[in-house]
């Protein structure tokens, strides 16, 4: 997974910004991306393993309606915000997440697939984890695993080891 390391450090930097400025990270997904996104907010409001104060995260999901999560991006959004943005299916999602950030703020970070179609519309602004394209339910366990990564860093980031 050497090839996900140099985008997670940079998320985490990202995140960890966000974060020491007063920021939210929105946690957005559509699909079974919605689960995922519940866990990576709830791990940092939560933690994992010490205890330490809950970081500023929420996860923006609609089960009914694929648009719902960047309607409220969009309304919730504030510039020094980040939005991290998952998508193990067809793209759309992350078509979704441009539209809703395309003012450049709050900042994105997209999690993903190599090939992922709506990874073509990524702005030099955005931080792209594109994972190795694997079967969707390998993927979503990738995913997993990179959220898990990408938490630990940020945790690892504000209070150590």
């Amino acid at each position: 997974m050497d090839v996900i390391a140099g985008p997670l450090e940079a998320a985490a930097a990202a995140a960890t910004g966000c974060l020491l400025e007063g920021g939210t990270v929105l946690c957005a997904g559509t699909g079974p991306d919605r689960a995922l996104a519940r866990y990576a907010a709830d791990r940092l409001m939560l933690g994992a393993v010490a205890e330490r104060p809950a970081l500023p995260a929420v996860a923006v999901t609609d089960p009914a309606d694929s648009a719902g999560p960047w309607r409220e991006v969009r309304a919730l959004a504030r510039p020094g915000d980040l939005v991290l943005a998952l998508d193990s299916g067809d793209g759309s999602a992350l078509t979704g997440a441009l539209g809703a950030t395309a003012a450049g703020n709050p900042a994105l970070v997209l999690l993903s697939y190599e090939g992922c179609p709506g990874l073509a519309g990524a702005g030099d602004d955005s931080i792209v984890i594109a994972l190795p394209a694997a079967p969707r339910d390998q993927l979503l366990t990738l995913e997993a695993m990179a959220l898990g990564c990408l938490c630990h860093l940020i945790e690892s980031n504000l209070f150590g080891s």
